[in-house]
């Protein structure tokens, strides 16, 4: 009679007492790995992953997420260029602007003369079209904006569609500068080839600096003295021949590096933002039995 009931209690009241045990483990493996999957989404959200074939990715939901990820980089851009840093760090180019405007005659009669309307000391050929043609200047612009929509690698991806972005508004901040501000400092220098009478708005800043200091600022950011050094001297060089070819005033090609460092240091503190972000992962932790939220942050 005793084992029956031991068997019986065996039978019945253990099951009853396991089930709900696995029922629980079962439903906290399940509440993680939804927990998981929203957090795939969300990293989806800002890497646009997955990796693999650019034209097996290229379709109606990325170019969705491209533009999406185009309004986020823009909100994350421009918070940045007003942040302190930024502030700090025109305050510190503002003295070598003024400089700069204080030498622009005395600069600009080295390559002009007033009393014939001519150029002088003028360089030519390659090195002068290298760094005044608009298609030198476009080419690595084009070049590495396209692998935001071509690379195989995600990370790639979003590096260069935070760079387009960055990009983009730099280049419409010198467009509605130069239409909206018609002061001196705006008119462009003497030139033969243009009228002996008047002088022409429309020069400051200079907009291929701007395009070649961000290129050159964005990048250095992300690949180091490797493309710093080399960059970094076509920039002052390009500055160089602007001025001597007597397309900008020495302070308006510093106003166009200058514009060209802010956004470029904003956008790489946006991809910054972005990779950091990625690096937060929520989860679902039941150690010690006790279910609860885990957050892990990746160096």
């Amino acid at each position: 009679m005793k084992k029956t009931i031991i068997y019986i209690l065996v039978v019945t009241i253990i099951p009853c007492t396991v089930y709900p045990a696995q029922q629980q483990l079962d439903d906290q493996e399940d509440a993680q790995e939804s927990v998981q999957e929203t957090v795939q989404e969300q990293r989806s959200y800002l890497l646009d992953i997955p990796n693999g074939k650019p034209f097996e990715t290229l379709n109606h939901e990325k170019v969705h997420g491209y533009f999406r990820h185009f309004i986020v980089d823009t909100v994350n851009i421009w918070s940045f260029v007003f942040s302190l840093d930024t502030m700090n760090l025109l305050l510190a180019i503002i003295p070598t602007y003024l400089i700069a405007q204080h030498e622009d005659n005395r600069v600009h009669r080295q390559f002009y003369d007033c009393a014939t309307h001519t150029n002088k000391n003028q360089p030519k050929g390659f090195p002068k079209a290298i760094v005044i043609d608009d298609g030198f200047i476009a080419l690595p612009l084009i070049a590495l904006g396209s692998l935001g929509w071509f690379s195989t690698s995600a990370y790639t991806r979003r590096q260069c569609q935070v760079f387009v972005s960055g990009l983009v508004w730099a280049w419409l901040t010198k467009v509605v500068f130069k239409t909206i501000v018609k002061v001196d400092g705006c008119l462009r220098p003497w030139n033969e080839e243009y009228s002996a009478n008047y002088q022409s708005y429309g020069g400051n800043p200079s907009g291929h600096l701007t395009s070649l200091s961000f290129l050159t600022t964005y990048w250095a950011f992300q690949w180091g003295l490797p493309w710093a050094l080399p960059m970094g001297a076509l920039t002052l060089y390009s500055m160089a021949i602007n001025v001597a070819v007597n397309h900008h005033y020495l302070s308006q090609v510093v106003a166009g590096a200058s514009l060209g460092l802010v956004f470029g240091v904003a956008a790489h503190s946006a991809f910054d933002f972005v990779k950091k972000t990625d690096n937060i992962v929520v989860g679902f932790d039941a150690t010690g039995g006790k279910p609860g939220i885990k957050l892990t942050y990746s160096f």
